[in-house]
């Protein structure tokens, strides 16, 4: 158990474990708590989707949050449609700087056009 606690408090130590998960595998360790496997969790890379709905098409847009700041003037084309219309796409982009999640845009126009903006 000592030499479980020494790698516990090594990968601390290396930035690799917070303290609190720290404390967390010490108890499961001395048996307060059911153990815990050290693995890191996949990140998930998070996404801007775009999802335009009207009675006749239905468009599906997905970009990595990485790649958007790069499409600036791209999705002002992609985001030009009627529908669009008033949707702050440079507060979007502030939104997700500051790191907004969640749906961010929802419109439906007299005409039933949908559109939906998220970020997750």
């Amino acid at each position: 158990m000592k030499e479980d606690i020494s790698r516990i408090l090594k990968m601390v130590e290396e930035g690799k474990l917070t303290s609190e998960k720290a404390v967390e595998l010490i108890d499961a360790l001395k048996g307060n708590e059911e153990a815990t496997p050290i693995t890191a969790a996949p990140r998930k890379e998070k996404m801007l989707r775009v999802r335009v709905e009207s009675e006749d098409e239905k468009v599906n847009i997905n970009i990595p949050l990485k790649l958007v700041k790069t499409m600036e003037g791209t999705l002002d084309k992609v985001c030009s449609r009627s529908s669009m219309e008033g949707v702050d796409l440079n507060g979007i982009l502030r939104g997700i700087e500051e790191g907004v999640e969640g749906k961010i845009v929802d419109i439906e126009t007299e005409d039933g056009e949908k559109v939906e903006i998220f970020i997750d």
